[in-house]
């Protein structure tokens, strides 16, 4: 059985090593200090820091989200922590010389001496972020070209006219 166990424990720390994405403890003591207590190895793909500097703490996240969104992820982490609720969170990390899109969510449990370990994951959602501004550009792109054509363009759901354009307000006398 304990060769069953050992051969477990490597296949879950080689499951986690290899995950496209970033798998993580972070732990707030009672004292108030706090750190990581675990990081996969794919920290320095996704957060452009390895994970010697993060699991010594030397380097404090501050240091790399980006400044326009850490109130919001501090604020988010704080309440999560307060609350007990699992906590989530898109924003900006500076990764090397690059800004990335993450998305990290974490679940954070109380222990009985007070220390509070939220155990959780980062992953890279800079493409899907791209995509959706490209879906952004696009619509408004539409939009703008159905609002300036010279032609009456209203849009009927049900009989029940729920778009019309500048033009067609006009032919309607509205």
């Amino acid at each position: 059985m304990s060769q069953f166990f050992g051969l477990t424990q490597h296949r879950s720390k080689q499951l986690l090593d290899t995950l496209p994405a970033v798998v993580f403890e972070y732990t707030v003591f009672p004292d108030g200090n706090r750190d990581f207590t675990y990081i996969s190895p794919r920290c320095e793909d996704i957060l452009g820091v390895s994970q010697e500097i993060l699991m010594r703490g030397i380097l404090p996240m501050k240091s790399f989200i980006h400044p326009e969104d850490w109130e919001t992820f501090q604020e988010g982490v704080e309440e999560s922590i307060a609350t007990q609720t699992e906590w989530k969170w898109e924003g900006r990390i500076k990764n090397r010389n690059r800004i990335i899109w993450i998305e990290a969510q974490a679940v954070p449990a109380r222990m009985e001496d007070g220390t509070v370990v939220c155990s959780g994951l980062i992953s890279d959602i800079t493409q899907r972020k791209h995509l959706e501004q490209l879906h952004a550009d696009t619509e408004k792109r539409y939009r703008d070209l159905v609002e300036h054509l010279p032609l009456g363009i209203g849009i009927h759901v049900q009989g029940v006219l729920i778009y019309a354009n500048k033009y067609a307000q006009r032919m309607m006398g509205a």
